[in-house]
């Protein structure tokens, strides 16, 4: 564990546990719930934002949160754009839990959508990713009113089980929108949980360790990993539900990685940029050593990777945006 952090756990802090076999995610939603209206209530928002309605394939309707720079002239241009998608185990999350990512692109000159999708297990696999193709679809479709222009680049985004559905609209859009302006030119994938010990490819299994290594970690353990699983019922061979196996990983665009250390999905993120690596995608990776999942998230007191994390969000940002970015 992090120096600092075990620190603050000997002193008392309590890091949020685990999920087990028996965590109901809607007692979970309704905690996240309190505590967004209590952030809502205290929040200074520095980017301007508003929510939208979108119809998806079934028609039903999800809502999508514009963030957009403050004070935007109608004249200024377009912006780069970026979709982004919240994590939560597929199962938790709303459009509070994806506004962090999106007001920091905001801030650096961009236009964020963040899709609030439908969640498992009422809404399982492949559910949240069509509901996040969906989205796609509809910000190709409305573009000009959202003030992007895809000339600056187009991000798409996630954080945990979103890292591993930003990685899958990525492949779906690059497969099947080959005649689409909307050309996504980087994912920010941080925290993936996309490779498992069946489709982890051989000549990287030696390096995949983390599933033991960091099976009993704090936040997140192997049990929570399959409690997970159990919510969202996830194809075990299918690249949507586990990008490795992507077939050609060769046509996915430059690529923003994190990991955290003490998790055990760590190696998913080392072995999935390695792979990306050979495959000749640029790629960028930041480690967080002793760092449980998603830390950034658990509202820790201020420690030095939590402020290295906010700065290398932005730097990860603007190198997929190969420093086109409006600052």
């Amino acid at each position: 564990m992090d120096p600092e952090l075990h620190q603050l756990v000997e002193d008392g802090l309590v890091l949020p546990p685990s999920w087990n076999k028996d965590t109901d995610v809607h007692e979970v939603r309704a905690v996240l719930a309190q505590i967004a209206r209590a952030q809502e209530e205290a929040g200074d928002l520095s980017t301007e934002e508003d929510d939208r309605q979108i119809r998806t394939r079934d028609g039903a309707s999800i809502t999508v949160r514009v963030h957009r720079p403050p004070g935007l002239a109608p004249d200024a241009g377009g912006r780069p754009g970026m979709l982004m998608l919240h994590g939560g185990g597929y199962s938790i999350g709303d459009l509070n839990a994806g506004a962090r990512l999106g007001r920091i692109f905001a801030e650096l000159g961009g236009v964020a959508v963040n899709v609030d999708f439908r969640l498992a297990p009422e809404h399982p696999f492949p559910g949240p990713v069509e509901d996040a193709y969906d989205a796609l679809e509809w910000v190709s479709e409305n573009l000009e009113s959202l003030g992007i222009d895809l000339a600056k680049g187009f991000i798409v985004a996630g954080e945990s089980s979103g890292a591993n559905m930003a990685l899958a609209v990525t492949y779906l859009w690059a497969t099947q929108k080959n005649d689409s302006p909307l050309k996504i030119t980087g994912i920010y994938a941080s925290a993936n949980s996309g490779v498992t010990s069946e489709t982890v490819p051989e000549k990287y299994k030696s390096s995949f360790i983390s599933m033991e290594q960091n099976a009993d970690a704090p936040v997140m353990s192997i049990e929570a990993l399959e409690r997970i699983r159990e919510l969202y019922r996830p194809d075990p061979k299918s690249p949507l539900a586990y990008p490795i196996s992507i077939p050609n990983p060769s046509i996915m665009p430059r690529t923003y990685f994190q990991a955290c250390g003490l998790d055990p999905t760590r190696d998913c993120t080392l072995v999935m940029e390695k792979a990306w690596r050979d495959a000749g995608v640029p790629t960028k990776l930041d480690i967080y050593p002793g760092m449980p999942h998603v830390f950034w998230a658990l509202g820790l007191p201020p420690l030095a990777q939590t402020k290295k994390h906010e700065d290398d969000s932005r730097k990860g940002l603007s190198w997929l945006m190969s420093g086109i970015i409006l600052v």
